[in-house]
């Protein structure tokens, strides 16, 4: 029986509780997740379901949930939301969601979908050959290049966007100490601060791909949370 974890950001208690059980989500193993325990409610969930009105308040806490559980786990994720955005989708999907659906989706669609991804998934899961051992990854000590705007660590020279490098080289200005969203966006954007914790938080989650790509580790870039993210020492 497959383990899905629910998280609910506004959608009302009465109307998520009808979707689900429309669904015949009681084939699964439901349950709704304690996101202050997130990291820990992640083990052993196949899918995670945010269900969300998709106001405006709750876009950065949306965005610092995907993070969270891609970081963190294996686990799919979808976005079931009662207001369809393109931009929001799109912030969504490049955080590494699995997908959006809207709640005008039929519960029992909703369920097919997730049925049918968590199926194959099970198909194709094996256990790892010489050749598909997933690669180490290093510890990080970097110098930065300005005039090719990229990362220099182990002989492997990281590019980057130029907001990413801002962002990054800022990080790097002082280990071990958290930088806010609001003390991040203001120095990188140099526009006021206005909420926009997605931003920055989309601006990581790049610089984290790019490391991982090149068998950097991703978690050099610590996320504070609540707070923002500082770099380890």
């Amino acid at each position: 029986m497959y383990n899905i974890g629910i998280i609910n950001t506004g959608l009302p208690e009465a109307k998520l509780n009808e979707y689900i059980e429309e669904g015949d989500f009681n084939l699964f193993k439901t349950s709704t997740i304690d996101t202050k325990n997130l990291c820990k409610e992640l083990k052993k969930k196949d899918a995670i379901l945010i269900f969300t009105d998709n106001v405006d308040s709750a876009v950065a806490e949306i965005c610092q949930f995907i993070i969270e559980i891609k970081m963190n786990s294996e686990s799919f994720v979808w976005i079931v939301s009662k207001k369809q955005d393109e931009k929001k989708r799109v912030v969504y999907l490049q955080l590494g969601a699995d997908g959006n659906i809207s709640t005008e989706c039929s519960p029992k669609e909703l369920h097919l979908i997730v049925k049918n991804a968590l199926s194959r998934k099970k198909i194709y899961i094996k256990q790892p050959t010489e050749e598909n051992k997933p690669t180490e990854q290093k510890e990080i000590v970097t110098e930065l290049n300005e005039k090719n705007l990229s990362v220099i660590s182990l002989g492997e020279e990281v590019p980057l966007t130029r907001t990413e490098y801002k962002l990054f080289k800022l990080l790097l200005s002082n280990p071990g100490i958290a930088f806010s969203y609001e003390e991040l966006y203001k120095k990188v954007w140099g526009k006021p601060y206005k909420n926009e914790k997605y931003r920055v938080s989309n601006v990581v989650f790049h610089i984290r791909e790019k490391l991982e790509e090149y068998s950097l580790n991703p978690n050099h870039i610590k996320t504070v949370r609540s707070v923002g993210y500082m770099i380890c020492e």
